[in-house]
């Protein structure tokens, strides 16, 4: 705070009763008193010298009885006391520098701490984060990359990555045109294809800028990357299971339109049934022939199973029964170089299940087996009794001891690839 001139006058008198007593007495704690009350009430170094200069000019004139030794005896009373007051104000002023000097250092050590702690939790998150961090130089060498990054691109530590280039991380016709990308435009989004540490394809989303100081100097590179092969493949998928349903819609309409047709030359058979003797060679061709719409109406009901358009409800079924009639719709659409084999209990216990639900799913496991023999081979169907006690149902998980059905579909295929395996 500032000292306010209008304080002076008040000042001069308190100085003035103060010196007074001070002749009396010679006490300097009044005076040292005296002085550290100026000084916190804001009492410059300057304001303090003249007062004490004018008590001086004060006391010099005052006259006295004797030449010189009452007036020196004064003056020797006046600096004493102007000692005595400096003294004061040199204390308070001390005790306010070092008061002042603790604030500033706590102030800096909270600000120290904040920083840091701030620091730190940037540092952490960007650590721990579950994307993949890579931060890098302008020229594309790499300084810095998270654990997530280790861990989706395969490397055991950052040491076998940091120092090398940026674009060395993805397929060669995409590696500089990446970096080059982000650098000139200030940032990049986009899919691509990385180059694990076993030489593995990855793709990823990448999402990059360029780091600034704050004058806006471009500094580096910040880059983050989530593995995306899993949505790929699902999207794929997705597409696939799409052209799968708009191809069941299209065949569930043909279907129904030759159920239709078959549904009447069935009842024109019977017609001709009631009217050919009954043991005419008409006769017997009209029965080869409703044979034949007997087993086109029954693939007409598998296609509508298969193109879900018809739905059933459970019930006591042979799994014999549902396997060999999908074998019967299969014969029909297999090629000539893939055979089917069958190993059916002929003591298979009887199921309650969704007839149409099981068969479906067998006729999707038979075309996923066919799609894997490009090249021929055989399937073999193999449908048993098991019974699971405890020891059994514990290595299978998910299962429980009681009394099951087994029904596996093997082929002779090419198998999964290795990189769809990992």
């Amino acid at each position: 705070f500032m000292f306010h001139p209008e304080e002076l006058p008040t000042v001069a008198r308190e100085a003035t009763d103060s010196f007074l007593a001070f002749v009396d007495s010679e006490d300097g704690d009044a005076a040292r008193a005296l002085g550290d009350s100026l000084e916190r009430r804001g009492l410059g170094d300057s304001s303090q010298i003249a007062l004490l200069l004018r008590l001086h000019q004060f006391c010099s004139s005052i006259p006295t009885n004797d030449d010189s030794a009452d007036a020196k005896g004064l003056l020797t009373l006046v600096e004493r006391f102007a000692a005595s007051l400096v003294s004061g104000f040199g204390a308070a002023r001390e005790e306010e520098i070092i008061a002042e000097q603790e604030q500033l250092r706590h102030a800096l050590s909270t600000a120290i701490e904040s920083q840091s702690r701030e620091l730190f939790v940037k540092n952490h998150a960007i650590a721990t984060a579950i994307s993949g961090i890579v931060l890098a130089d302008l020229d594309g060498r790499v300084t810095y990359v998270n654990r997530a990054f280790l861990t989706l691109w395969g490397y055991q530590s950052a040491d076998e990555v940091v120092g090398k280039g940026f674009d060395g991380l993805w397929d060669d016709e995409d590696g500089r045109r990446i970096l080059d990308r982000i650098v000139s435009r200030g940032g990049w989004v986009a899919d691509h294809t990385g180059r694990k540490a076993d030489g593995m394809g990855i793709t990823v989303s990448l999402s990059a800028s360029v780091i600034r100081d704050p004058s806006g100097a471009a500094i580096g590179i910040m880059a983050s990357l989530v593995d995306m092969t899993e949505r790929k493949h699902l999207e794929t998928q997705m597409q696939q299971v799409q052209k799968m349903d708009d191809l069941g819609r299209l065949a569930g309409g043909i279907v129904h339109d030759f159920n239709n047709l078959l549904t009447a030359i069935g009842g024109y058979l019977q017609l001709l049934l009631l009217e050919a003797p009954p043991d005419s060679k008409l006769a017997r061709d009209l029965t080869q022939i409703k044979i034949a719409v007997d087993r086109g109406t029954g693939l007409t009901k598998q296609l509508h199973y298969f193109t879900r358009q018809a739905t059933g409800t459970k019930k006591l079924i042979s799994l014999n029964d549902i396997v060999n009639e999908t074998v019967a719709l299969l014969n029909h659409s297999f090629p000539p170089g893939i055979s089917i084999d069958l190993a059916l209990s002929a003591d298979l216990w009887m199921i309650e299940a969704d007839s149409n639900q099981m068969s479906q799913v067998l006729m999707n496991l038979c075309v996923n087996a066919r799609d894997a023999m490009s090249s021929g081979g055989v399937l073999t169907l193999r449908a048993e009794n098991r019974v699971l006690d405890e020891f059994a149902a514990s290595r299978l998980e998910g299962a429980r001891p009681g009394a099951f059905l087994v029904l596996s579909v093997k082929d002779t295929g090419t198998g999964i690839d290795p990189a769809t395996a990992a």
